[in-house]
C-alpha cells in the first residue's frame, strides 16, 4: 500500500495533462481505429498492423480499451499508466521478497523502480503504455517460471510461457526473458552455480528447458525487425556503434546514481571523446572484475550486473532499427534499472552488516534516497502537462547543441498552444536545418496554414510532396489549403490524383466533396460523401453534409429524408448536438420527413444556442426557418 500511495502521489498530477505531439496522436488522439474503442474491426487492425513502427496488438487493445471506458480524455490514459506502473513496483516487491527472503532490501529496489525518475518518461508519456504494460508481464511471468522452479507446478510453466506471449505483443521488450530466467536460477533460486554456467553440458538442461521461450523471443525479433526496417535508419558504422554503446551502459550508470538533466530527447550523436569512451570501459570493466570476484560467496553481485547489462543490450543501439537514436532514451531503462538497484540494495546491506546502529543508519539512508527520488520524479512529471512545457525544457536542456528535430517538435507544440508566429519562426529553422525531411516542411505549411498565410502553405506543402510523394495525407492538406484560397481547379486536381493513388483514403473523398459542393454540384457532392462514409462511417464532417443534402436539396432526386434524419441522428447521439449548425440540420432533417412539430421545436432550440454564443443573425435564421417548419413546409435549397 506504500509503494503504490507513494507512486500514486508522484504521478497523480498526470491526471490533469495533455496529449503530447511527440507520438501520441498516431497511438491515440489521431488514431481512428484507437478512437473508435474496441470493435471487431480495432481488433483486426490490431493484429495485422505495424504502425508505429511495432507490433504490439495487446498495447493497441489496451489503448481502445481506456477510449471504450473513459473517451478520449488524456488524463484518463495517464492515470491507468500510473496505476500499470505502481502495480508493477508492488509485483516486483512480491516477487523479491518471495524468492530472495528478503523484505527490506526487496521494498527499497521496488521502491526505487516506482520513484526513480528514469522512469518517469515510461509513465508520464501516454505513448510509453507499452513499457508499463510489458513490464506487468515480464515480472508476471518471472514470478510465474519461480513457482514452477520451486514448485515443480506444470501450470505454472505453462502461464509463464503464455504471460512472456503476451508481453511481447505489449512490446517486444521481452525477448531477453528466457536469459534473465537463466540468472533467476543461478540468484536467487540457487538451481544453477555460477561453474556450472560455464560447461555446457551442466548448463544446457537449463537452457533445454528454455528453448520454447527463446522461440518466441527469436519469433518476436524477426518481426520486430520487418516492422521497423525502415529508409531512415541511421547509417553509422558497427565500431561507432560499439563505442557508443559502452558510453551508454555507463551513462545510465551515472543517470541512476544522480538523475540530472533528464530528457525525452538528446543532442545527435557523434563519436564519443576518447577520454570518455576510456572512462566508460574502466568502469564497466572494473564493476565487472568485482561482481566476477565476489560471485562465489555474493552470487547476486554478478546476476544483478548481467541483468543490468544484458536486458539493455537489445536497445542500447549495436543493432540499427528503424530510426532508433544512437543514444538510447531513458524509457528503455524501465526494466535495466532493477539490476542496479539489487546490486545496490544488497551491496549496501552486506557492507553495513548486521548490527542495529549500522542497520538504522542504513534505513534512514534508504528512506532519504526514496524521498529525493520521489522529488525529482515529481518535479519530472511536470513537465510532461503540455506540449510546450515539455520541449521547451528540451529546448533548454540542450542549448546551445539544439538540433532541428527539437526545433520542429517545439514548433509543433506552440503551433498547437496557437503560439503561431513563434511557431512558425521554430518551424522554419528546422526546416533550414532539415532540408530533407518531408515533416519539418509538411509543419511549417500547417503553421502557414493556420496563420492565414495561405500562399505560402501552398508551397511548403509541394516541398514536402516533393520530398514523400506518396503521403496521401499531406496531398489532401495541400487540397484544402487550395480550397481555402479560392482554386477550386487546383484543387480538384489534386484529390483527384489522392484517390486515384489511394481509392481507400475517406478524407480524400470528403475533401472531394467539399469541392464539388463550392462548385455547385451537390449529386457529386452526394456521391463521394457516401463513399467517404462507406470507407469509414464515423466521419462526423460527411455525415452533417450529406445529411444537410438529403433534407435541403431543391433536386427531387437527391432529397431523402429518412436517410437525412438517419444521419444527422448518428450526429446528435448521445447528446452531442448542441450547436446551432447541427440542430438546424436535425430540424430540417426532421421535416424532410413531416415531423414540422418537432422540426419546429428543434429550430428553436438553435436559435438559443445561437443566442448563447453570440451570434444574433444565427439565431434569427433558424427563428425564420421554424418558421417554415411550423407552416408545414420543409426547407430546400438550390
Amino acid at each position: 500500500m506504500a509503494l503504490f500511495g507513494a507512486t500514486a502521489g508522484v504521478f497523480w498530477q498526470a491526471g490533469a495533462f495533455q496529449f503530447v505531439v511527440l507520438d501520441d496522436a498516431g497511438y491515440v488522439s489521431a488514431n481512428p481505429h484507437v478512437r473508435a474503442g474496441l470493435t471487431l474491426e480495432g481488433l483486426r487492425w490490431a493484429f495485422t498492423t505495424t504502425a508505429m513502427g511495432n507490433w504490439h496488438p495487446l498495447t493497441w487493445l489496451s489503448l481502445m480499451l481506456d477510449v471504450q471506458l473513459f473517451g478520449v480524455r488524456a488524463g484518463a490514459l495517464h492515470a491507468v499508466n500510473a496505476a500499470l506502473h505502481a502495480l508493477n513496483g508492488v509485483l516486483l516487491f512480491l516477487l523479491l521478497e518471495r524468492f530472495t527472503g528478503a523484505p527490506w532490501r526487496s521494498a527499497f529496489v521496488a521502491g526505487v523502480f516506482c520513484l526513480h525518475p528514469l522512469h518517469v518518461e515510461s509513465v508520464a508519456w501516454i505513448s510509453e503504455r507499452k513499457d508499463v504494460l510489458s513490464g506487468l508481464f515480464w515480472i508476471s511471468a518471472t514470478w510465474m517460471y519461480g513457482r514452477w522452479a520451486t514448485r515443480g507446478s506444470r501450470r505454472a510453466w505453462v502461464a509463464a510461457l503464455l504471460l512472456m506471449a503476451l508481453g511481447l505483443m505489449a512490446k517486444p521488450m521481452l525477448v531477453t526473458l528466457p536469459a534473465a530466467l537463466l540468472l533467476f536460477d543461478v540468484w536467487p533460486l540457487g538451481r544453477l552455480r555460477w561453474d556450472q554456467v560455464l560447461r555446457p553440458s551442466e548448463v544446457w538442461p537449463f537452457v533445454r528447458e528454455k528453448l520454447p521461450f527463446f522461440a518466441l523471443s527469436a519469433a518476436s525479433a524477426i518481426v520486430t525487425v520487418l516492422a521497423q526496417a525502415a529508409p531512415g535508419v541511421i547509417r553509422i558504422s558497427l565500431g561507432e556503434r560499439a563505442m557508443q554503446a559502452v558510453v551508454s551502459y555507463a551513462r545510465y550508470i551515472g543517470k541512476a546514481a544522480w538523475p540530472a538533466n533528464l530528457s525525452v530527447l538528446y543532442p545527435d550523436p557523434v563519436s564519443p571523446p576518447l577520454w570518455v569512451l576510456a572512462g566508460s570501459l574502466l568502469l564497466l570493466a572494473a564493476i565487472t572484475a568485482a561482481a566476477v570476484r565476489v560471485h562465489r560467496r555474493a552470487p547476486w553481485a554478478l546476476a544483478a550486473w548481467l541483468f543490468y547489462l544484458g536486458v539493455l543490450l537489445p536497445m542500447i543501439g549495436l543493432v540499427p532499427i528503424g530510426d532508433q537514436p544512437f543514444l538510447p532514451p531513458d524509457r528503455y531503462m524501465y526494466l535495466p534499472l532493477i539490476g542496479l538497484s539489487v546490486g545496490v540494495a544488497w551491496a549496501a546491506c552486506e557492507w553495513a552488516g548486521d548490527g542495529p546502529r549500522a542497520r538504522l543508519g542504513l534505513g534512514l539512508a534508504a528512506g532519504l534516497a526514496l524521498l529525493a527520488l520521489a522529488t525529482a520524479s515529481h518535479r519530472q512529471t511536470s513537465l510532461w502537462r503540455d506540449s510546450a512545457s515539455l520541449f521547451a525544457h528540451v529546448h533548454a536542456s540542450m542549448a546551445p547543441a539544439s538540433t532541428p528535430v527539437v526545433e520542429r517538435l517545439y514548433g509543433l507544440a506552440l503551433m498547437q498552444k496557437g503560439a503561431l508566429e513563434p511557431a512558425i519562426a521554430r518551424l522554419r529553422a528546422s526546416a533550414r536545418g532539415e532540408r530533407g525531411s518531408w515533416k519539418a516542411h509538411y509543419w511549417l505549411a500547417e503553421a502557414l496554414e493556420r496563420a492565414g498565410r495561405l500562399d505560402e502553405a501552398i508551397a511548403a506543402y509541394r516541398r514536402a510532396l516533393a520530398i514523400l510523394p506518396s503521403h496521401t495525407a499531406g496531398w489532401n492538406r495541400l487540397g484544402r489549403a487550395l480550397v481555402n484560397a479560392g482554386d477550386l481547379p487546383a484543387a480538384r486536381q489534386v484529390f483527384d490524383r489522392t484517390i486515384a493513388a489511394r481509392p481507400g483514403h475517406p478524407a480524400a473523398w470528403e475533401s472531394r466533396a467539399i469541392v464539388a459542393e463550392f462548385e455547385g454540384q451537390p449529386a457529386v457532392a452526394a456521391r463521394h460523401y457516401a463513399q467517404a462514409l462507406r470507407i469509414q462511417p464515423g466521419l462526423a464532417y460527411s455525415r452533417r453534409r450529406l445529411g444537410w443534402i438529403r433534407a435541403t436539396a431543391s433536386d427531387a432526386s437527391l432529397r431523402d429524408g429518412a436517410e437525412a434524419l438517419r444521419l444527422w441522428q448518428s450526429v446528435c447521439a448521445s447528446g452531442r448536438c448542441a450547436s446551432a449548425d447541427d440542430l438546424d440540420g436535425l430540424a430540417a432533417a426532421q421535416a424532410a420527413t413531416g415531423r414540422f412539430e418537432q422540426a419546429t421545436s428543434t429550430a428553436e432550440q438553435a436559435a438559443r444556442a445561437a443566442r448563447v454564443a453570440g451570434a444574433e443573425r444565427r439565431a434569427q435564421l433558424s427563428e425564420r426557418r421554424g418558421q417554415e417548419y411550423a407552416a408545414g413546409r420543409a426547407l430546400s435549397v438550390p
